[in-house]
This record gives C-alpha cells, sequence and structure tokens, in this order.
C-alpha cells in the first residue's frame, strides 16, 4: 500500500508509526502543509496517482492550499482520503497562551504570570503551584470551552476520525497531551489503531506497549494544583523546549523560577539556552 501523509508536526509522528510498525510491505510518505506554506510552494497534485490513501489533517484558511482543493483532487485520481482533526486540546492549561523567550515561544500559564509579578517570596509562589485555590475559579469552564474548540474544529474540517468526546472522556484517567498541541502515547495510541483500521492496515502489538514519547522535546508541567483542582490522576513535573532550552529537562521548581519575577530568572540565548542562569 502507498500512503501519503499530509500535515504538521502530528503528520510527522503518524507517519513514523505507519513506517515503522504496519504489519506487511508499505511505502509511506509525507509532504509538511506548513513548509509548503511558508515557501509559497503548490502542493504537487501530479503526484497523487501514485497513492492508495492520503491521510491529512484539514486546512481551511490558506487560500490555495486549503484542502478542499486536496480532496477534490484525490477523487478526479480516485484516491481514497482520511482526515483527523489538528490535535490541540488545553484542559490541563488553563488560558494556555504564547510565552516568548526571545525569538522562541512556548506555551505558558498567564496565571502564573500574573501571579510571579507580585513580588511574594518565591517558596510562597511555589507553594501556590500545589494549591488548588489558584486555578480553581473557571477551571471546569475552561475545559468545556477548549473541549467545544476542538469538537467545532472536527465539524468545520468534517473530519473522518473526531477524538474530541474520547479525550473529554479519558483525560482525567491518563495524560493526554504533553502541552496543548503535543499529545502523548496515550492519544496517538488510540488515533493510530483508529486510522489503521480505516487504512485496512494491522499494527504490530509492540507499538501499544510504547513508553518513549513519540513526540518529545516540548513538555509543560501538569501542575499539582491542576491535579486537585479537576480530579485527575496524575500531575507532571517536566518542563522542556528543544529550541530554547537545548535538550534538558527541568522541573517543577525550574519552571516556577522562570515566573517568578523577584527571582531574575533569565533564559540568556539568542539561540537556544542550555542552562537556567
Amino acid at each position: 500500500m502507498k500512503i501519503l501523509v499530509y500535515g504538521g508536526c502530528h503528520a510527522g509522528v503518524i507517519r513514523r508509526v505507519l513506517s515503522r510498525h504496519a504489519v506487511g510491505e508499505h511505502q509511506v510518505d509525507m509532504l509538511v502543509n506548513f513548509q509548503l506554506i511558508r515557501s509559497n510552494t503548490p502542493f504537487p497534485y501530479e503526484r497523487l496517482p501514485g497513492y492508495d490513501w492520503v491521510v491529512f489533517s484539514p486546512v481551511l484558511n490558506k487560500a490555495d492550499w486549503n484542502t478542499e482543493h486536496l480532496e477534490a483532487a484525490c477523487r478526479r485520481a480516485g484516491v481514497k482520503t482520511l482526515k483527523f482533526p489538528w490535535l490541540q486540546w488545553g484542559g490541563y492549561w488553563p488560558q494556555a497562551a504564547t510565552r516568548k523567550w526571545g525569538a522562541h515561544g512556548e506555551w505558558g500559564l498567564p496565571r502564573l504570570t500574573e501571579l510571579g509579578r507580585q513580588r511574594e517570596p518565591f517558596e510562597r509562589f511555589y507553594d501556590r503551584l500545589f494549591d488548588p485555590a489558584t486555578f480553581v475559579d473557571g477551571l471546569s469552564d475552561w475545559v468545556d470551552f477548549t473541549t467545544s474548540r476542538l469538537q467545532a474544529n472536527e465539524r468545520r474540517g468534517e473530519v473522518d476520525l473526531p477524538v474530541s468526546d474520547w479525550i473529554h472522556q479519558h483525560y482525567r484517567d491518563e495524560q493526554l497531551f504533553l502541552t496543548p498541541d503535543h499529545p502523548s502515547n496515550a492519544l496517538y495510541k488510540h488515533l493510530m489503531a483508529r486510522i489503521a483500521d480505516a487504512l485496512g492496515l494491522v499494527l504490530e502489538p509492540g507499538f501499544f506497549s510504547s513508553r518513549l514519547e513519540f513526540q518529545e522535546g516540548v513538555r509543560l508541567p501538569v501542575l499539582p494544583a491542576i491535579q486537585r483542582a479537576l480530579g485527575l490522576a496524575f500531575s507532571s513535573a517536566e518542563w522542556g523546549h528543544h529550541e530554547f532550552l537545548g535538550e534538558l529537562s527541568y522541573g517543577l521548581r525550574e519552571f516556577a523560577l522562570s515566573y517568578h519575577v523577584a527571582s531574575q530568572v533569565v533564559l540568556r540565548s539568542e539561540e537556544h539556552t542550555s542552562e537556567l542562569q
């Protein structure tokens, strides 16, 4: 079987899983949507007749790169399509928004930014990361909002494999996202089983025992305060970002220091930082 996977970072994981774990001989290629868009490169529609399937996430707001054109071209070429949603859900991180580090950015928590500017002693500020009262106001509304937004994206894109209901059902039991737009293995295993079933493929059983994260490189802690406020079965302390923290991973205390203005903690590098100064 010949498969083209088209999308962003999630598509990269899907391609790797199919290439490594689908039983049998298959050709799995990939095109990165944002690379084509940034370079103003047209989608290579002439390649489509060489594939049995195109697996992609919808693009709805990029004019010539909107995937409605891809779907129409696949119909003309007799190529089957399978649509999965853009995998973004921020329930573990209330009001998550971009936090800038020079030229780089990561997901951040505005509530911590607000508290960190109050210049209270660091240990008091650090205690807030364990106190559910820090985040309890509006937290359940935030979970509903981020779930509803994903559901709306699934409807607009008319995806074949919606995941929003499954996420809402299971998000308390195990960590489903490493950051708001980087799923964990738990969600990827669920999605990949459905993709393989739709394509008529079988994933070898070792795939479902994988422990190393398929989309490693960026981590945002799930704070103990959030765990208690939402009734999660887990919390996580790992903080990492390959673009400005390098290959190092930090813990919850360093994460708190990065928000605490009075601690004068700055990440100093134009390219990346290998240690907290």
